[in-house]
């Protein structure tokens, strides 16, 4: 029997700007062979203790995040943030974007194991 894959743990800030990108994210990995939870950030971090095992997805690392991280990975989660910039180059000062490259999407990874 082929081990399972590790539950995914999604949480969301702000619903109104989040919550569908969110939503195709846990599609996608469902087609890939994951399960996905999604729900308020907050209510996930205060209840973290009560999942399984998981891989929890977070889109920043500030000073409180990684002390919720240590906790995290304390209960054997392991973590996963990235951390999105996109930015114009011009090559005169525009009135509009006209003149710009279009943004790069810039992406890094950091991953924190938990026990096990």
């Amino acid at each position: 029997m082929p081990a399972s894959k590790p539950l995914l743990l999604i949480p969301v800030e702000n619903q109104v700007r989040e919550l569908d990108p969110k939503l195709l994210l846990a599609c996608v990995a469902a087609r890939r062979g994951f399960s996905s939870i999604i729900g308020s950030r907050r209510e996930m971090e205060m209840r973290i203790d009560s999942f399984p095992r998981s891989i929890y997805l977070s889109k920043s690392m500030t000073v409180r995040s990684l002390l919720f991280f240590w906790v995290a990975v304390k209960f054997g989660h392991d973590i996963i943030t990235w951390m999105k910039r996109l930015s114009y180059t011009c090559r005169r000062r525009p009135t509009s974007r006209a003149g710009c490259t279009p943004p790069p999407f810039v992406t890094s990874a950091t991953c924190l194991r938990g026990g096990g």
